[in-house]
Order: C-alpha cells, then sequence, then structure tokens
C-alpha cells in the first residue's frame, strides 16, 4: 500500500465516520432511551443481556435493517458543545457579530473544545430459534477533538505574535463486523422455582472481524503570526491498521417472579479485542513554513500545509490490538397492565476509552399497547457521555411481522438538542 493510498483512507475515515459506539443501538432500545436490558428475547438481547433468550417463546426469528440504498440501520452523531438553535442563531441568520456577539457565541465551546462522536451500525442479518440467537452486524466508531483555540480564530482572527498550540487535536476512527452468537438457558430447582416463575442464564460469543483503524499520536504544533507573515512548525503521527481478528465474551441472569416483574444482570466485552495484523502502518511526518501574504495567492502551491512538511515516513509496525470496553447492564422490567409496561436500565463501562465513559447512564421508559398493533415507547436517560437523552418511538404489524422505528436526542430537546439518533428495523416471526 503507498502512502497516497494510506493518507486518504484515514482521511476519509476520520473526518467521514463520526460515531461514538457504546451498547449496539437498535430502535427499540433507542425509543426507550436504553431501557432495554429486560425487554428483548431476540438477537438483540446479545449485547445486553444474552439470558434473556432463556425466555423466548418465538420459534423461529429473522431481524434485519440494512436496505440495499441504506448502509446502516442506527446512526448517532454527537458533540459536546453545539445545537441547531446555536446555528440557527448566529450563523444563518445574518446577525452581524460584534465583540459582545462573539464572546456570547463562543461561551458555548467548553474550555477542551469542541469534542465529537457518534455512532453508526448496520445489522445485515439477525436470526433466533427457540433460545439460540446469532446476529451479524457492522460496526463503525470514531472520536476527537478540536481546541478551543481553533475555534477562535474564524471569529476573532490571530494577534500578532500569539502562539496557537495544537497539541489537543485528537482524532481515533475503526470499523470492523461482529458475529455474535448466543444461548440462554432456563434453571429449575425447587429452590429457583419457590422465588422465580423462570430463571435463566444465557452466553455470548463475539467473532470480530477487523476492517480498519486509525488513530492521532503525538500531534504536537505551533502557529504564529507576524506581520510579515505566519509560521508554522509541528510533527504528528497516524496510526492504523487495515485486517484483523478479534473475539469476546459476555454472560448474564435473568428472571421473571410474580407474573409480572423482570429483572436482569450482564457484563459484556469481557476479553474483547481486535488483532490488527495487515497493513499496519504509522505515517509520520514534520512540518514547518513561514507563509508570506502573497503565498496564498501563488497558483503553484496546491495546498500551503504540504509545502511546508520537511519530512514524512510511512513505516510498517508491529501487529497490534485494540481493545473493545467492558460494560455492565442491569435492570428490570414491570408489567404494569396488558396495556403498559415500564422498564429501567443501567450501563456501566469498566474502563475508559476513546468512545466510553466511566459515567454510569441510568434509563427509565415504558411501551404503551392500547392499539395492539402500534405500541409506543418513549424514554429517557441520565448520564454517560451526553448527560441527558430521550427518545421515542413505535412499531407497526403484529404476531408475523413488525416494522420498529425510533428516534432520540442528546442534551436537550428539539433545536437544543446537541445530538441525535435514529434507526430502523424489521422482524419476521414464525
Amino acid at each position: 500500500m503507498n502512502r497516497k493510498i494510506f493518507k486518504v483512507i484515514l482521511t476519509l475515515t476520520i473526518s467521514v465516520v463520526l460515531s461514538n459506539a457504546q451498547v449496539f443501538h437498535t430502535a427499540r432500545s433507542i425509543s426507550l432511551a436504553g431501557a432495554y436490558s429486560t425487554y428483548d428475547t431476540g438477537p438483540d438481547a446479545l449485547l445486553w443481556n444474552p439470558a434473556n433468550l432463556g425466555h423466548s417463546n418465538i420459534k423461529i426469528g429473522f431481524s434485519f435493517g440494512i436496505f440495499p440504498f441504506v448502509p446502516f440501520n442506527s446512526l448517532r452523531l454527537f458533540n459536546n458543545s453545539i445545537n441547531a438553535s446555536w446555528f440557527n442563531k448566529y450563523m444563518a441568520s445574518g446577525l452581524y457579530l460584534d465583540e459582545n456577539k462573539k464572546k456570547e457565541m463562543l461561551s458555548f465551546f467548553s474550555a477542551e473544545g469542541l469534542n465529537f462522536a457518534g455512532e453508526m451500525c448496520g445489522r445485515i442479518i439477525g436470526m433466533r430459534i427457540g433460545h439460540f440467537a446469532f446476529s451479524t452486524n457492522l460496526h463503525f466508531i470514531s472520536s476527537g477533538n478540536i481546541p478551543k483555540v481553533l475555534l477562535d480564530i474564524p471569529f476573532r482572527g490571530i494577534k500578532l505574535e500569539q502562539d496557537i498550540e495544537l497539541d489537543d487535536v485528537d482524532a481515533f476512527a475503526q470499523s470492523y463486523m461482529s458475529l455474535d452468537m448466543g444461548y440462554g438457558h432456563l434453571l429449575e430447582s425447587d429452590i429457583i422455582n419457590s422465588y422465580f416463575d423462570s430463571f435463566s442464564v444465557g452466553v455470548t460469543f463475539r467473532l470480530l472481524l477487523g476492517i480498519e483503524t486509525a488513530t492521532t499520536k503525538d500531534v504536537n504544533g505551533t502557529i504564529s503570526v507576524f506581520k510579515d507573515g505566519i509560521s508554522m512548525e509541528g510533527a504528528a503521527s497516524i496510526k492504523g491498521g487495515i485486517g484483523g481478528f478479534g473475539c469476546g465474551i459476555g454472560a448474564g441472569i435473568s428472571g421473571k417472579m410474580k407474573e409480572r416483574l423482570s429483572f436482569g444482570l450482564s457484563v459484556n466485552n469481557l476479553f474483547s479485542f481486535i488483532r490488527w495484523t495487515k497493513s499496519t502502518k504509522e505515517y509520520e511526518f514534520e512540518y514547518r513554513n513561514f507563509l508570506k501574504p502573497e503565498d496564498f495567492f501563488d497558483d503553484e502551491i496546491d495546498s500551503l500545509f504540504e509545502a511546508g512538511i520537511i519530512s514524512d515516513t510511512l513505516k510498517d509496525v508491529s501487529p497490534f490490538s485494540t481493545v473493545l470496553p467492558v460494560y455492565i447492564v442491569a435492570g428490570f422490567g414491570y408489567n404494569y397492565s396488558k396495556k403498559l409496561d415500564i422498564y429501567a436500565s443501567m450501563i456501566q463501562f469498566v474502563n475508559e476509552s476513546w468512545y466510553s465513559s466511566l459515567t454510569p447512564t441510568f434509563s427509565v421508559g415504558a411501551e404503551v399497547r392500547y392499539l395492539p398493533i402500534l405500541p409506543i415507547r418513549f424514554g429517557i436517560n441520565f448520564g454517560g457521555d451526553s448527560g441527558f437523552r430521550w427518545g421515542c418511538g413505535f412499531s407497526i404489524g403484529g404476531r408475523s411481522y413488525s416494522f420498529d422505528f425510533g428516534f432520540s436526542q442528546d442534551s436537550g430537546f428539539f433545536n437544543k438538542a446537541r445530538g441525535f439518533t435514529i434507526s430502523f428495523g424489521h422482524e419476521f416471526r414464525f
């Protein structure tokens, strides 16, 4: 693989695929805002709680989300600072930005700058046969940060002899396919039967096929402005791989009591990793340049940045591994009536990474079935990376088929939200 192809792949991955992989999101889990751990008894349970499979009463079921013209069935985009109201007020209204307005506008950005993240997943096929389930999915994840000092420049410019540090620029991206399979088994004994209507244990095994990964390393640099020009210098490296293999496991317990109450506890992504062994490369470069005003209008210079590169190297590196974060899911469900179910869940990541937060997430949600062919779901959650999220959605169908749709927003409602998730899916049951 030559240098140009490698750079193009990494650039497109980091700049286009904005995602933040957490628990596998589906239309139903999104509409319940994550209060989902005791809900599903099909392929979704593989990454929530495989013990739920033990309670399944469906003989055969198929689920999928990818259409020929849609490469995903779940998409989430999120940032930590701005929303649609911010954009409409300051960027799309023709408002004159005096110094007070600029201060007001830039105050929305935290001291750490603009963090952006999201999630894009595509279910190719999911299947359940009795208490067994299988699912194959595509996952795209990435995360990045733009320092606040760079966000100031378009609106305030650069002061003379001011040094702009670039050390906090970061980006990460990864895509992989997962082949997940699991089984739930009902346990029976006199002691168990005295407390539970049914009690199940379950396990999930994951095969992970790495597509590509890329991350920035050792980014440092300075931009300085003088009366006669702009000085730029710095260095960075990007480490990546194309092609890898890994695995992981998950396990859980699930119980039902008094015909109405259900609960569950699971640990997921235990020992989950992807070992990148093919085309593992590291691209290193250094740049140094002094740009005069006339250089900005020089037609012979294609890229001011590339014109300043004094050295760049694409080298092979040893195979390396990336780890998927371990997470614990706990929850309960309550069948209030034939027309209303109430759910609650807690998600806790065990290890912090580019795309997981150690702050626990607490969710509550409900499903209303006033019309049997049109159940409606809604929920809210607190904690995690976004602090607050609300969701809603519905299903259309009956016993043999259902179309599911879910939508949620992060950190606010409608134009005040700083992110959103949208998902759809289909399931045939026999």
